[in-house]
Parts: C-alpha cells; structure tokens; sequence
C-alpha cells in the first residue's frame, strides 16, 4: 500500500502544466492610401492570398500558439508562401513595393530584402510586445504598420 501511494506522489508531483504562447500579427494602413496586399504562394496569387486595406484600416494576419514560452517577434501565417515566394505591396492600384524572404536572381527596383526593418515577411520589422502571464502564459502581438514614407519609397 505504502508503494503505490509512493508512485502516485511522484506521478503527481512530477506532473506541470505546459507552458504555452500565444501569438497575433496585424497589418494596419496609417497611409493615406490604398494598400493591396499580394502573398505569393508558389509563384501564383490565389484568390484568398491578398488583402486590400483603406486608410486607417487594420487587419489580423496571424494568430496561433506555440509550445513553451517565446519572448522573441515569431509567429506562422496562412497568408505567407514558401520562403523563395515573395509579397506585392501595391498603393494606390499604381506603385509596388517587392518583398522578398529570399533574395532571387532577378529582383524588382523598388525592394526590400528579409533584412530590411521594412520587409512585411520578417517578424523583426513588426513593432513586438510580449507579456508574461502567471508564469506558464506568454501572449506575444506583432503590429506592422504602414505609413505615408511607405508611399513615397514605393513612388519614387
């Protein structure tokens, strides 16, 4: 009797809750202009893979959990294709911005790179806040937010 009371003690001291995060990304148009949004998925645009914001619009992109607590800008997206697909900026139906996660041999003019704190595909150029809530709860925002100077680097 003594033993199996012993084995349950340990099974149950042994025994924590998992620590988990959750994550949400948004897109928010603070420009004065119209935003199309194209995410390659394999060299093609389907019908759901592109998003289209008015000014002062805002629109979730992402949100999901991990396992364990991350405190670093992470988060997976239905929206994004393989890391050779790329993202169209489009403003105002007339001037595009390219962004790519890897850089191709033939590129656009107007770019940014995954290392550009611009690039729409790479969790550091989202503005990041992560909370600790009672010890095994992280919850994790990525707010990207496009502005005027968006415009005017994609016009110019």
């Amino acid at each position: 009797m003594m033993k199996i009371l012993v084995v349950a003690l340990l099974l149950f001291s042994s025994c924590q809750k998992e620590q988990k995060t959750e994550y949400t990304a948004s897109i928010k148009n603070s420009s004065t202009h119209i935003i199309s949004i194209l995410f390659y998925r394999d060299g093609l645009v389907g019908n759901l893979d592109s998003i289209q914001l008015s000014s002062n619009e805002l629109v979730l992109i992402a949100n999901g959990t991990f396992r364990g607590l991350v405190d670093i800008p992470s988060f997976s997206s239905s929206y994004f294709g393989s890391p050779q697909d790329s993202i169209i900026v489009i403003f105002d139906h007339r001037y595009r911005m390219s962004h790519y996660s890897v850089k191709p041999n033939v590129f656009s003019i107007k770019h940014h790179f995954r290392e550009s704190p611009r690039n729409l595909g790479n969790p550091n150029s989202y503005d990041f806040e992560s909370k600790l809530i009672g010890g095994r709860f992280r919850s994790n925002t990525h707010f990207y937010t496009f502005t005027d100077q968006d415009f005017l680097d994609a016009s110019l």
